[in-house]
Protein backbone atom coordinates (compact mmCIF):
# COMPACT_ATOMS: atom_id res chain seq x y z
CA UNK A 1 0.00 0.00 0.00
CA UNK A 2 1.71 3.22 -0.71
CA UNK A 3 0.91 6.21 1.60
CA UNK A 4 1.95 10.23 0.41
CA UNK A 5 2.59 11.20 4.13
CA UNK A 6 4.65 9.31 6.56
CA UNK A 7 1.28 8.49 8.93
CA UNK A 8 3.60 9.30 12.22
CA UNK A 9 4.15 12.80 10.41
CA UNK A 10 0.52 13.06 9.86
CA UNK A 11 -0.38 11.72 13.31
CA UNK A 12 2.30 14.36 14.74
CA UNK A 13 0.68 17.30 13.01
CA UNK A 14 -2.56 16.45 14.30
CA UNK A 15 -1.50 16.68 17.67
CA UNK A 16 0.34 19.46 17.19
CA UNK A 17 -2.73 21.29 16.11
CA UNK A 18 -0.58 22.47 13.53
CA UNK A 19 -3.57 21.70 10.94
CA UNK A 20 -5.62 24.18 12.81
CA UNK A 21 -3.27 26.56 12.59
CA UNK A 22 -2.79 26.11 9.13
CA UNK A 23 -6.92 26.52 8.91
CA UNK A 24 -6.72 29.76 10.67
CA UNK A 25 -4.05 31.41 8.26
CA UNK A 26 -5.64 30.16 5.47
CA UNK A 27 -9.15 32.34 6.60
CA UNK A 28 -7.10 35.42 7.49
CA UNK A 29 -5.47 35.40 4.24
CA UNK A 30 -8.60 34.77 2.21
CA UNK A 31 -10.36 37.64 4.17
CA UNK A 32 -7.69 39.74 3.52
CA UNK A 33 -8.00 39.22 -0.10
CA UNK A 34 -11.77 40.22 -0.14
CA UNK A 35 -11.09 43.33 1.64
CA UNK A 36 -8.59 43.75 -0.92
CA UNK A 37 -10.91 42.72 -3.67
CA UNK A 38 -13.86 45.06 -2.02
CA UNK A 39 -11.43 48.22 -1.82
CA UNK A 40 -10.12 47.48 -5.60
CA UNK A 41 -14.13 47.73 -6.41
CA UNK A 42 -14.85 50.94 -4.37
CA UNK A 43 -12.25 52.66 -5.76
CA UNK A 44 -13.63 52.24 -9.44
CA UNK A 45 -14.84 54.80 -11.00
CA UNK A 46 -18.32 55.75 -10.17
CA UNK A 47 -21.23 56.59 -12.74
CA UNK A 48 -23.12 59.65 -12.48
CA UNK A 49 -25.69 59.28 -15.41
CA UNK A 50 -27.59 56.37 -13.96
CA UNK A 51 -25.81 53.31 -15.01
CA UNK A 52 -23.72 54.31 -17.96
CA UNK A 53 -20.00 52.76 -17.53
CA UNK A 54 -16.80 55.18 -17.73
CA UNK A 55 -15.41 55.19 -21.54
CA UNK A 56 -13.01 52.29 -22.73
CA UNK A 57 -9.31 53.59 -22.32
CA UNK A 58 -8.25 54.57 -25.14
CA UNK A 59 -6.19 52.58 -26.94
CA UNK A 60 -3.12 53.46 -29.58
CA UNK A 61 -4.84 53.08 -32.62
CA UNK A 62 -7.65 55.54 -31.30
CA UNK A 63 -5.08 57.76 -32.10
CA UNK A 64 -3.96 59.05 -35.57
CA UNK A 65 -1.11 61.75 -34.87
CA UNK A 66 2.27 60.53 -36.27
CA UNK A 67 3.76 61.74 -33.06
CA UNK A 68 2.43 61.36 -29.63
CA UNK A 69 3.44 63.74 -26.96
CA UNK A 70 3.92 62.88 -23.21
CA UNK A 71 4.19 64.96 -20.40
CA UNK A 72 4.53 65.00 -16.41
CA UNK A 73 2.82 67.88 -14.41
CA UNK A 74 4.46 67.02 -11.67
CA UNK A 75 8.01 66.88 -12.51
CA UNK A 76 7.46 68.69 -16.00
CA UNK A 77 9.31 66.20 -17.79
CA UNK A 78 8.42 66.16 -21.73
CA UNK A 79 9.10 63.92 -24.71
CA UNK A 80 7.31 62.48 -27.79
CA UNK A 81 7.43 58.90 -29.00
CA UNK A 82 6.80 58.19 -32.53
CA UNK A 83 3.59 56.32 -33.64
CA UNK A 84 4.84 53.97 -35.96
CA UNK A 85 7.56 53.32 -33.43
CA UNK A 86 5.13 52.56 -30.46
CA UNK A 87 2.96 50.40 -33.06
CA UNK A 88 6.25 48.38 -33.47
CA UNK A 89 7.18 48.07 -30.08
CA UNK A 90 3.73 47.52 -28.11
CA UNK A 91 0.84 46.50 -31.06
CA UNK A 92 -2.01 48.72 -32.09
CA UNK A 93 -4.25 47.66 -29.13
CA UNK A 94 -2.16 49.18 -26.49
CA UNK A 95 -3.83 51.12 -23.90
CA UNK A 96 -2.68 54.21 -22.90
CA UNK A 97 -2.80 53.52 -19.81
CA UNK A 98 -0.21 51.35 -19.96
CA UNK A 99 1.58 53.24 -22.06
CA UNK A 100 1.84 55.66 -19.09
CA UNK A 101 3.31 53.58 -17.00
CA UNK A 102 5.69 52.55 -19.72
CA UNK A 103 6.65 56.35 -19.93
CA UNK A 104 6.40 56.94 -16.13
CA UNK A 105 8.72 54.12 -15.47
CA UNK A 106 11.14 55.44 -12.73
CA UNK A 107 8.86 58.18 -11.13
CA UNK A 108 9.14 58.29 -7.71
CA UNK A 109 5.52 59.40 -7.82
CA UNK A 110 4.19 56.13 -9.33
CA UNK A 111 4.29 54.05 -6.69
CA UNK A 112 3.99 55.31 -3.72
CA UNK A 113 2.58 54.87 0.21
CA UNK A 114 -0.25 56.81 -1.41
CA UNK A 115 -0.77 55.20 -4.69
CA UNK A 116 0.06 57.01 -7.88
CA UNK A 117 0.30 60.20 -7.49
CA UNK A 118 2.36 60.78 -10.65
CA UNK A 119 0.99 63.17 -13.39
CA UNK A 120 2.01 61.90 -16.65
CA UNK A 121 -0.27 62.24 -19.20
CA UNK A 122 -0.82 62.15 -23.11
CA UNK A 123 -1.82 65.61 -24.07
CA UNK A 124 -3.41 64.13 -27.71
CA UNK A 125 -6.20 62.67 -25.08
CA UNK A 126 -7.06 65.97 -24.02
CA UNK A 127 -10.93 66.62 -24.64
CA UNK A 128 -10.80 70.50 -24.67
CA UNK A 129 -8.53 70.71 -27.27
CA UNK A 130 -9.02 73.63 -29.80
Amino acid sequence: MLHLFDLKLVEELLDRGVVDEWSVEAAQVKSHKKAACKKKLARRPQTTDGGTPPAPDPKLSDVRMPVIDVECRCCGTKGSYLRTELMKSFGAGISFSRLRRRAAMGCEFMSGPDGDRCQTRFPCLDTDQS
